[in-house]
C-alpha cells in the first residue's frame, strides 16, 4: 500500500466532491480510501462524483463507494472497536482532528500502532492521533473497466463496404501516424452530432489537420481572391484611361447640346423596358452613352 497525502500539489487544488472546498484542505477521507483502493484522491473524488457519491456537497456516502469501485466492500462501523480495527487492517479509522487544527481527521491504521497519516503522507504512531471514535473496514479489490484495445481496422475487398469510421482512422493514421481513439469520438456523439460532424471536430482541434488541410485551401482562396482584386484594378484602370481617351476626342464644350431620340429595349424578366430621356442633352448624354456600350447596357 502507497502512503499518499491530501496536498500533494498533483491534486491538492482540487475541488471536493461538488463543493468548493479542495481536497487539500479536506480530503483526508478519499485519501485514505484511495491509500487502501490502490488509486489516487483524485480517482476517488471523480468516481464518487459520477455516482453522486457525496452529501452537503463534499461529506463521503459510504454506500456509493462499491458502485464507484465494482468489487470493493465497505462495512462503516460508527464506534471504535479496537479488536475489530486490528483484524481489519489495514482500515479507516475516524480521530480527533485537533493535532492539525480541525475537528475530526481519519487515518489508515497499519498495524504496530503505526498509522499513515493523509495530512502529510507520513507514517506515524497512531498515539499522535488519541480518542478515535468510529471505522470503516475497506475490502475486496476493485474490478476496473476493461478498455477494449483499439486494433488497426482490417482491410475490406470492396471499398464501398468500409464504414466512415474505419475511413476516417485511416486518414487520421496517414496524417499523424497515430490511431485515433474512439474516446474521442464518443463526446461528440453523446451531444447528438452525426459521426461526420464528430470527426470533423476532432480535426478542427488538431493543429496537424489545420496545417495539412485547412490551411493550404485558405491560402488558395485567398491567392484567388487577390487575383481577382489584381484584375479588377486592371479592368478599372483601362475604363479610366478610355474615359479620359473619349472626352479628349470629343473635345466636349461645357454648354454643348446633342439632341438624341429616345430608345426602347426589348421587354423580358432580365431586361425591362426602359429609355433615355430627350431631354438630357450635351456632355452627360455622351458620358451616358458611352458608359452604355462598355458597360454592356
Amino acid at each position: 500500500m502507497q502512503i499518499l497525502s491530501q496536498n500533494d500539489p498533483r491534486w491538492k487544488n482540487i475541488k471536493l466532491g461538488f463543493s468548493n472546498t479542495t481536497i487539500g484542505n479536506y480530503g483526508c477521507t478519499i485519501t485514505c480510501i484511495a491509500m487502501i483502493v490502490g488509486v489516487t484522491p483524485d480517482v476517488v473524488n471523480q468516481r464518487l462524483k459520477d455516482v453522486n457519491g457525496f452529501a452537503e456537497g463534499n461529506l463521503v456516502i459510504w454506500a456509493k463507494i462499491e458502485e464507484a469501485f465494482p468489487g470493493i466492500k465497505v462495512r462503516r462501523v460508527w464506534t471504535y472497536d479496537n479488536a475489530d480495527v486490528k483484524k481489519s487492517l489495514p482500515c479507516l479509522v475516524e480521530v480527533d482532528g485537533k493535532p492539525i487544527g480541525g475537528f475530526r481527521h481519519w487515518v489508515v491504521y497499519t498495524g504496530n500502532q503505526k498509522c499513515y497519516d493523509p495530512w502529510d503522507g507520513k507514517e506515524d504512531p497512531t498515539s499522535d492521533y488519541p480518542n478515535p471514535t468510529s471505522y470503516c473496514v475497506i475490502s475486496g479489490e476493485w474490478i476496473k473497466p476493461v478498455t477494449k484495445k483499439i486494433e488497426e481496422p482490417i482491410v475490406q475487398d470492396d471499398p464501398n463496404k468500409i464504414n466512415l469510421y474505419d475511413a476516417f482512422r485511416r486518414a487520421y493514421k496517414a496524417l499523424t501516424g497515430e490511431w485515433v481513439k474512439q474516446e474521442e469520438i464518443d463526446p461528440w456523439m453523446k451531444k447528438g452530432i452525426s459521426l461526420d460532424d464528430a470527426m470533423t471536430e476532432i480535426m478542427k482541434g488538431d493543429g496537424r489537420f489545420y496545417k495539412l488541410w485547412i490551411e493550404p485551401e485558405l491560402q488558395q482562396q485567398e491567392d484567388q481572391y487577390e487575383k481577382e482584386i489584381v484584375k479588377l484594378m486592371h479592368d478599372v484602370e483601362k475604363a479610366k484611361k478610355d474615359l479620359a481617351d473619349y472626352i479628349a476626342q470629343q473635345k466636349l464644350k461645357p454648354n454643348e447640346t446633342v439632341e438624341i431620340a429616345t430608345e426602347t429595349y426589348p421587354e423580358s424578366p432580365k431586361n425591362p423596358p426602359v429609355s433615355i430621356d430627350p431631354v438630357f442633352s450635351g456632355p452627360l448624354v455622351n458620358l451616358l452613352q458611352f458608359l452604355k456600350k462598355k458597360l454592356g447596357f
